[in-house]
């Protein structure tokens, strides 16, 4: 008897934490995209849930810092370069204050609080885009003196954009 209520307990701590904590390799939205795309924009609406963590870099490689609030990767992009000279750009548009955290495929991260429209929404502008994957974050502003996040619904919802032509 005492087996089978152990076996109980490891079943429920593993569909707890499944549950709960879902790892950052996941992402809640997947595309894969080839440079000169249509419709551009290409863009998807993700549900901002649980955002707690902090980001996966304090920095970037321009020295931006990467601010906000997170939990895992919101969009994953597999992206093929072409010689058309066209940049890739990320942004978000919401309601809240949003950042972003973006991840080329050489594992060089670009970062942004509020140079999209209407002073809030994050954009990141790669001039030179490489072909592989791209894992894109967005988080809640917070506050990097006072740690505070901003007020956020549990179930706000971002717009997240990628193209080669306009930002949001």
């Amino acid at each position: 008897m005492r087996n089978l209520s152990v076996a109980g307990a490891l079943i429920a701590a593993c569909l707890l934490s499944w549950v709960a904590a879902p790892t950052s390799a996941s992402a809640q939205t997947r595309v894969e995209l080839t440079s000169g795309f249509e419709p551009d924009p290409w863009s998807t609406t993700i549900e901002l849930r649980g955002r707690v963590s902090n980001a996966p870099r304090a920095t970037d490689a321009r020295g931006n810092a990467c601010l906000g609030a997170f939990d895992w990767v919101d969009v994953e992009v597999q992206f093929t370069a072409a010689n058309l000279g066209l940049p890739l750009i990320v942004s978000a548009g919401s309601n809240v204050d949003t950042t972003l955290v973006v991840e080329d495929p050489w594992g060089e991260f670009y970062c942004d609080d509020d140079s999209g429209a209407l002073g809030y929404n994050p954009l990141v502008f790669i001039q030179t885009p490489r072909t592989g994957r791209y894992r894109i974050w967005v988080g809640v502003y917070r506050n990097p003196e006072t740690l505070e996040i901003s007020r956020y619904d549990y179930g706000s919802r971002v717009r997240v954009s990628i193209s080669e032509l306009y930002s949001q």
